[in-house]
């Protein structure tokens, strides 16, 4: 089944129709009956990881940098949250990258991560190379930064690697607002 196509034709029939409320609502709903089924087929290996998306909605990763850039000092509260970072790839570390979150450069913040455990990469993994990674927050290591500071970063283990640019596919905005409406 294709779900994202399934999800952009029920888009197409809400804006058609938004002067029927109660129609809007029963396509809404729908809608979330079918990203709970999309996340639920690549949970189960029914349906093959292709893109972001569909990690998106199996794993409902945190997009939170809370963790990232103040990790907790005895490692993270729920070892299963997968969390959701774009980063810069630096360098093999151990058995895993060293990778860098570089969005608030601007602003003067470079935070640390290190990815390990990959489950699938859906793109090449080059130095330097910007990409999304999601994974599970598993504990802390530390590590030495670039100005020879020492400091403790999270691990993040089995992983989806996926390209930073040219995320095609149903927009995770309009993931987020279906996942938002169930709670």
């Amino acid at each position: 089944m294709d779900y994202p196509k399934i999800l952009v034709m029920t888009d197409e029939k809400i804006t058609s129709m938004a002067h029927d409320k109660e129609y809007v609502g029963k396509v809404r709903k729908l809608q979330m009956r079918i990203v709970d089924e999309w996340g639920n087929a690549v949970i189960k290996g029914k349906y093959k990881v292709k893109s972001y998306q569909d990690v998106y909605v199996a794993l409902r990763p945190s997009k939170n940098i809370k963790y990232l850039m103040s990790p907790p000092v005895d490692g993270p509260e729920d070892s299963d949250q997968y969390f959701s970072w774009p980063c810069k790839i630096d360098q093999p570390y151990g058995s895993g990258f060293a990778c860098w979150d570089t969005t608030y450069i601007m602003e003067g913040i470079i935070e640390a991560f290190i990815i390990y455990n990959i489950k699938e990469k859906h793109t090449e993994m080059l130095t330097g190379s910007n990409v999304i990674v999601v994974g599970r927050y598993d504990r802390n290591e530390e590590v030495t930064l670039l100005l020879g500071n020492i400091r403790s970063v999270p691990m993040l283990k089995d992983c989806y690697i996926f390209p930073y640019y040219g995320s095609n596919g149903y927009p995770i905005e309009n993931i987020d607002n279906i996942i938002s409406s169930q709670q």
